[in-house]
């Protein structure tokens, strides 16, 4: 291995993007963030002492920095819940493929599959 020191190279180009998207809005949102937090966590709301906590931590430089990072995450939840929703339509509709090509396997066939396959020693 060479002298230089090895580059981090991120696993995914999704993630990449994701993160230079949500710095982008994080900028962009700032400035009208803070005029809308700024009485929300002095009056107290449910979330309020937890962002203080985070911002007293240093671990965040400011509320708006908590709150959209939080909402980053919930963007990124969202695409990920899509994403699956996605996949689950996709494979059902697989399903009603094969079941429209007749390529089934009756209930009895599998409920005995399943009965083998989850029988314990107790049972035999």
């Amino acid at each position: 291995m060479s002298s230089r020191a090895r580059i981090w190279r991120p696993i995914d180009r999704s993630v990449t993007l994701f993160a230079i998207i949500a710095r982008r809005d994080y900028l962009r949102d700032m400035p009208n963030l803070r005029n809308t937090l700024d009485p929300y966590i002095r009056a107290g709301g449910p979330y309020a002492d937890l962002i203080r906590e985070l911002v007293e931590s240093g671990r965040f430089d400011s509320p708006e920095e908590v709150v959209l990072q939080g909402l980053a995450l919930l963007k990124e939840q969202e695409l990920l819940r899509k994403a699956s929703e996605a996949d689950l339509r996709a494979a059902i509709q697989v399903g009603i493929d094969q079941a429209n090509r007749g390529e089934t396997v009756p209930a009895e066939e599998v409920f005995a599959r399943l009965r083998a396959k989850y029988q314990t020693p107790a049972d035999k």
